[in-house]
């Protein structure tokens, strides 16, 4: 795979990758900003900034005219804001290739935010939020769980913001925060799919983002603080039919050497319908529908955890079930043949995402604002592949302590808490 990682006079940081065999291409623009970079009282901002890219610029009035421009050639554009990165994607017929660089470039470097916007997009943000509250499984992962990691520090957020905090973000909070972030430096452009003249690709990318500011970022984002000594429960009583669940432990950052043994570790525990989980919980004894376990790296932090809406009759049961097999995990190796699967199942859907272009875009460009490196493909294959049932029983081994065991729980159960706590534990 031939990969292409050129900084241009700004400052900014192109990255191609041709692909054979396609007609499209993606184009991402990533930056380092997300809700790990605020702080109290501009919660949310981040995401409100990505909205607002796609509201008005100097070039087109509305909003409609920034995606009647792709969507009009056959092509897709999105964003998205998680807690270390914000990305804007635009997916086309690669002979429509400038409309992507004109697009993004536009709607980073031309937005408006107008008040009258701000004052218009805040509707949809906060019926955003209101969904995230009103649906537990959501909200137990996206809200609960993050609160019970870190509490009041920026990764403790949802990324959304609170209702107060929303609606008291003016034009000026905007502006100031992206001309702190969104400088050439902090941030990366990646075009993957069919690239056939890749310099004239950079000498147009040039000149789309010739204006993006050269001033180094100016917010530094506060490092994670992991204090935990013993197991530790948020309980949200609600009236629900089933209970949602996030049982799970504190893990490693995407730093770290065992990072590829934990993430096939996450795999075995509930990472697909033959995991672990998925065949004690859901198929042996009908607790759940829907059970998985996923592992999350963040730069100085991660974690790995247990999703599940289970029958309110027998949580205690259905608690037990995972923490056991948590337990048992860090007792004996897994099977070769176990292992064999997981490798197979990370490989071929690393595989099969990679065939699509802003699969690879984002693989690519994630990367590189988070580590500051380049691993391909390639590479990381070689490196799943050499994890061993040995390497995955000292993760499991390191994890699951007490001192970072978690749980995060939405259901009917206001007098249940001392009983929890009496069956967290290993």
């Amino acid at each position: 795979m031939e990969i292409i990682k050129e900084t241009l006079p700004s400052g900014l940081t192109v990255i191609l990758v041709p692909m054979a065999g396609t007609k499209s291409i993606t184009e991402v623009f990533i930056v380092r900003a997300g809700w790990k970079y605020e702080w109290p009282e501009i919660y949310g901002l981040s995401h409100f900034i990505e909205h607002m890219a796609f509201r008005r610029t100097n070039k087109r009035p509305t909003a409609e005219a920034i995606v009647k421009e792709v969507e009009g050639r056959g092509g897709t554009i999105n964003a998205l804001t998680i807690d270390e990165y914000t990305f804007y994607c635009v997916k086309i017929p690669a002979r429509f290739i400038n409309t992507a660089h004109d697009i993004i470039s536009d709607m980073l470097l031309n937005s408006k935010f107008d008040q009258e916007e701000i004052d218009i997009e805040r509707g949809p943000i906060l019926e955003e939020l209101h969904m995230n509250q009103d649906d537990p499984g959501l909200y137990v992962s996206s809200t609960l769980w993050p609160k019970l990691l870190y509490k009041n520090q920026p990764a403790g957020q949802n990324g959304l913001g609170t209702e107060e905090n929303l609606k008291g973000l003016k034009r000026k909070h905007f502006f100031d925060y992206l001309r702190k972030l969104y400088v050439a430096s902090n941030s990366a452009v990646c075009v993957t799919g069919k690239i056939e003249n890749p310099g004239k690709v950079l000498n147009d990318l040039n000149k789309y983002f010739r204006k993006i500011s050269q001033e180094k970022p100016k917010i530094k984002k506060p490092r994670v603080i992991e204090r935990q000594k013993k197991p530790k429960i948020l309980f949200e009583p609600r009236e629900t039919t089933q209970t949602h669940v996030v049982l799970g432990v504190r893990g490693y950052s995407i730093f770290h050497p065992g990072r590829y043994a934990f993430k096939m570790l996450g795999i075995i525990l509930g990472g697909n319908m033959s995991s672990r989980m998925f065949r004690e919980v859901r198929d042996k004894r009908g607790l759940a529908y829907d059970i998985h376990t996923d592992t999350y790296f963040q730069t100085d932090a991660g974690w790995l955890a247990t999703y599940a809406g289970l029958n309110s009759e027998k949580i205690i049961e259905a608690l037990q079930v995972i923490i056991g097999q948590y337990r048992e995990i860090s007792e004996k190796e897994v099977s070769q043949e176990e292992l064999r699967i997981a490798k197979d199942f990370i490989l071929g859907q690393m595989e099969m995402g990679l065939e699509n272009s802003d699969t690879l875009a984002l693989y690519f460009s994630e990367q590189f604002v988070l580590t500051g490196q380049i691993e391909t493909p390639e590479e990381r294959i070689q490196k799943f592949e050499s994890v061993t049932a040995g390497d995955i029983l000292r993760v499991a081994q390191d994890i699951f302590q007490n001192k970072s065991l978690n749980l995060a729980i939405v259901g009917p159960h206001r007098k249940l808490k001392e009983k929890l706590y009496s069956i967290i534990k290993f």
